[in-house]
């Protein structure tokens, strides 16, 4: 069986494993921020360490990996809203930047000051990403944003938990609360996260776990990644999609194993295309699309958010051109598969 980061007891099957049906079509996408952000990038000629730069093309937005997913699922016409704790000057800013998108939130306000996260973009070295840490957060404040989601829960929605935590939010947070929200009736729960919080979250048994080369490469401890992912969906996990940069994706469910290849473009800052990727994700599910034209529009939407400096998607036109370059095929795992799905 497939092991969490910090334990080595393997996942067990989850009780409605094997007996769920088909997800409902959700009232709408309710994605979760307990670590909520403001986005600084910055363009520069040229990244040099130790010297003073001046800067070029630069632009603040709503961040954190939940504002990244929402950003792109509204531009691809899903309903979807925001449920996040923010606080301070810094939160007052970005609930003016998400309000200015026409992004739909429902804000906790913290005692603390909500984090900033620097994106250093040039042509040279990519982007060079700098996280605030985030500020401690209280229990009141996170009940208060988990009584706002079991009523989103309730209601049908797709559930969406994404991103790191705050430093005063127990490890084990993830896993209650896909726990909780499938039992309340959610649509769907989908998972993306890292380390001990990925581990309890994918030991509850959400319905969709997305996350990229690195994280699933602590799940599936050295072991093959194919074999690793299908334990996974043996466990009750419905799809397992593991993003992979430039080079791709693969998906593992029941009816099969995918690799994906992203349609060509020229990369400026690939900073939350893997926030966008999910997002066409949930479109595309939504909508019922099989698992290889599914894949072709996520991948696609992962591309043209890496092909610009700035978050998101041009919209769904941009989208549907790209997603015909897309390249998708059943996945026979070779030794150089498996040698490089986690590069």
């Amino acid at each position: 069986m497939v092991r969490g980061a910090a334990a080595d007891d393997p996942v067990l099957p989850c009780p409605l494993a094997g007996v769920r049906g088909a997800a409902a079509r959700p009232a709408s996408v309710t994605v979760v921020s307990l670590n909520t952000a403001l986005d600084r990038t910055i363009s520069l000629d040229r990244l040099v360490p130790g010297t003073v730069h001046l800067a070029g093309s630069e632009g603040a937005v709503a961040g954190g990996k939940a504002l990244n997913v929402a950003r792109v699922a509204a531009a691809l016409g899903l309903r979807v809203r925001v449920l996040a704790l923010v606080g301070g000057e810094t939160g007052r800013q970005v609930r003016r930047l998400a309000a200015q998108e026409g992004l739909f939130a429902r804000w906790v306000t913290t005692a603390g000051e909500t984090r900033v996260c620097t994106i250093l973009v040039d042509g040279e070295n990519g982007a060079t990403v700098v996280n605030g840490r985030g500020p401690e957060v209280r229990p009141e404040e996170v009940e208060a944003l988990a009584e706002r989601l079991w009523r989103r829960a309730a209601a049908g929605d797709t559930v969406v938990l994404t991103g790191s935590v705050p430093p005063g939010v127990p490890e084990d947070l993830y896993g209650e609360w896909v726990r909780r929200s499938r039992s309340l009736g959610a649509a769907e729960v989908v998972l993306d996260a890292s380390g001990p919080r990925l581990a309890a979250g994918v030991a509850a048994c959400p319905d969709v776990v997305k996350v990229n080369a690195q994280e699933f490469a602590v799940l599936a401890a050295g072991r093959d990644p194919l074999e690793a992912a299908r334990d996974l969906v043996a466990a009750g996990v419905r799809l397992v999609v593991v993003t992979r940069g430039a080079q791709g994706a693969f998906a593992v469910s029941r009816q099969g194993a995918w690799l994906a290849e992203p349609p060509p473009v020229r990369a400026v800052n690939p900073t939350g295309s893997g926030d966008a990727f999910l997002a066409a994700l949930l479109d595309a599910r939504s909508r019922a699309l099989d698992m290889p034209a599914a894949l072709a529009w996520a991948s696609a939407a992962g591309a043209l958010n890496a092909a610009q400096l700035m978050p998101g998607v041009p919209g769904r036109d941009a989208v549907r051109r790209a997603a015909e370059a897309a390249r998708v095929r059943p996945w026979r795992p070779t030794r150089e598969d498996a040698a490089t799905s986690f590069a």
